[in-house]
């Protein structure tokens, strides 16, 4: 997928750029100016709000969402939510 200088992250409800490269499961993302720390999380898709939607970034990408979810590396820790 190509995040690569593009795409945004949600961390505490604030919309950052990935900036850069993105290389196997590193990403950077720039939060210059964020009372932003290590350990806090980042939300590509979904969320509490579901602000960022699954369907919308396959989209933008040219693929389904079927793609995106079973595309991450297995070091990517995962938090399966029941609504």
């Amino acid at each position: 997928l190509e995040f690569s200088n593009s795409g945004n992250v949600e961390i505490k409800g604030t919309f950052h750029p990935i900036i850069g490269k993105v290389s196997m499961d590193l990403v950077a993302i720039n939060c210059q100016n964020a009372n932003v720390f290590e350990g806090d999380e980042a939300i590509f898709w979904g969320g509490k709000n579901a602000n960022i939607r699954v369907e919308t970034l396959a989209k933008k990408y040219g693929k389904i969402p079927y793609e995106l979810l079973v595309g991450l590396s297995s070091r990517v820790k995962r938090k399966f939510i029941n609504e």
